[in-house]
């Protein structure tokens, strides 16, 4: 993993500092990550209260493997915000090998069931915080065989983490149409769709944990679109994550 030359660093910030969409400036964290730092594989989400992570942008990153780690491996992951919280005092940035021991890891069921079959090995977590409450984070995943994320990368990430964490906090804060989530009066059943949705789950999917028929599912979103004034599921993402922002 290349470290980013000092040089480029108001470069870096000066293209963030001009983008005032959430998706946009997700997407291009993301991609300057990548230019700069060589970091391919990577996931920007969002957080609630408590650490809850939801709604993922991702770079590089195969639907397959996010719809595994979503339902199957997400509490398994060492670096989720709820497990590392204690530490986010004095850093922003944790590996894998800062939380436990390698042969830890490799016995563990996170590495042989999730990140092994998908060729990955290194996990970088960046927890972006404004006003002591987590906001977001991004993860970094790295493929067998590639050097370690080194000390010096993972220096210079934690330093542009707190500009990332206040530019993330502004777009939040000034999204339009910032109500509160029990002034939209969804049923609980609309709710939960919501919920789904935002870990990238299609109408089928959401059908078959709901146990419900993919029509019940169609019925739901037009009816969530109408209420909440928008059009399609893009719209509704954007909707919502302005909703969470403001709650």
């Amino acid at each position: 993993m290349k470290e980013i030359p000092f040089n480029t660093y108001k470069e870096l910030l000066l293209q963030l500092d001009d983008l005032h969409t959430l998706s946009e400036f997700r997407e291009q964290v993301l991609y300057l990550f990548e230019k700069h730092f060589g970091l391919e594989r990577s996931i920007f989400w969002l957080c609630r209260d408590k650490g809850e992570i939801y709604s993922p942008v991702t770079r590089n990153t195969p639907e397959k493997s996010l719809h595994q780690y979503i339902h199957h491996y997400h509490d398994e992951d060492f670096l989720l915000p709820i497990r590392v919280s204690s530490l986010l005092s004095n850093t922003r940035v944790l590996r894998i090998e800062d939380i436990i021991s390698k042969q830890e890891y490799e016995d563990s069921l996170f590495y042989n069931g999730f990140m092994k079959p998908h060729h990955h090995y290194h996990e970088m977590g960046v927890y972006l915080i404004s006003q002591n409450k987590l906001i977001g984070g991004i993860s970094f995943l790295g493929e067998q065989g590639s050097a370690s994320f080194n000390d010096k990368a993972a220096n210079s990430i934690d330093l542009l983490s707190h500009f990332i964490s206040l530019k993330l906090q502004y777009i939040l804060k000034h999204s339009p149409n910032n109500s509160q989530i029990e002034d939209l009066k969804l049923t609980p059943s609309e709710e939960k769709i919501c919920e789904l949705l935002q870990f990238g789950l299609t109408n089928q999917e959401m059908a078959d944990h709901l146990f419900v028929s993919l029509h019940t599912i169609k019925k739901h979103l037009q009816n969530i679109y109408k209420k909440l004034g928008v059009t399609n599921r893009t719209g509704l993402l954007s909707r919502m994550m302005q909703i969470n922002a403001s709650s």
